[in-house]
């Protein structure tokens, strides 16, 4: 479990409306939903109910939060312990659009309180140019969508997040979803990018 997403969780509860808690955070209130729809995933029962603008805490979620600030408390705890270890020098990351907002901001935050002394360089692009920046050792790491094909033996990799791939269109267009595509204009990812192969796979599949 990500105690970032407990971070989340109690802010919410503090600050009574998602809105406020993504400004607290320095995320968007996308990126707080699926936090917050992660853990209710996770502990499987509903966590917040709506009321207008703002959320109220369910009895689960109240429930749970004494022992998630302890866990909260417990982390920051244990990443002050390194705080002494004069970590220095630039980590230079790559990151795609949809990171930028989602990761990067409470990622910092940690990293600088572990190494207060090291510097951080965030290099946007998209997947493909920032994997290939890994490969020739222009960045130290990137997040990015995961790479079609075997991945080098001398790279790492870690799925952070797993993402359906969905078509929306008006509710008087019918069928399914390579039916709609074929024969009704869209919008579509560029064919170079890894988000069209993926989509492209995904209808190879279902054939």
């Amino acid at each position: 479990m990500d105690t970032r997403f407990l971070e989340t969780l109690i802010t919410v509860v503090e600050q009574g409306s998602i809105a406020a808690a993504a400004r607290e955070q320095l995320l968007t209130p996308a990126a707080v939903s699926q936090r917050i729809q992660s853990l209710e995933r996770e502990f499987k029962c509903k966590l917040f109910s709506r009321a207008g603008n703002t959320v109220q805490p369910t009895n689960s979620c109240l429930m749970l939060l004494p022992k998630a600030k302890a866990l909260v408390k417990d982390t920051r705890s244990l990443i002050e312990t390194t705080m002494d270890s004069h970590l220095k020098g630039t980590l230079n990351v790559g990151v795609n659009s949809t990171s930028l907002t989602a990761y990067i901001p409470s990622t910092l935050q940690y990293l600088r309180m572990a190494a207060p002394d090291a510097k951080f360089s965030i290099t946007p692009g998209n997947s493909i140019d920032l994997y290939q920046q890994v490969i020739d050792g222009d960045i130290d790491a990137a997040i990015m969508m995961m790479p079609f094909g075997d991945i080098p033996k001398s790279l790492q990799y870690w799925i952070l997040r797993e993402e359906p791939l969905a078509v929306i269109c008006h509710k008087s267009v019918h069928g399914t979803a390579k039916k709609i595509l074929s024969q009704n204009p869209y919008i579509r990812y560029d064919p170079r990018c890894w988000g069209a192969k993926s989509l492209n796979l995904m209808f190879k599949l279902k054939q």
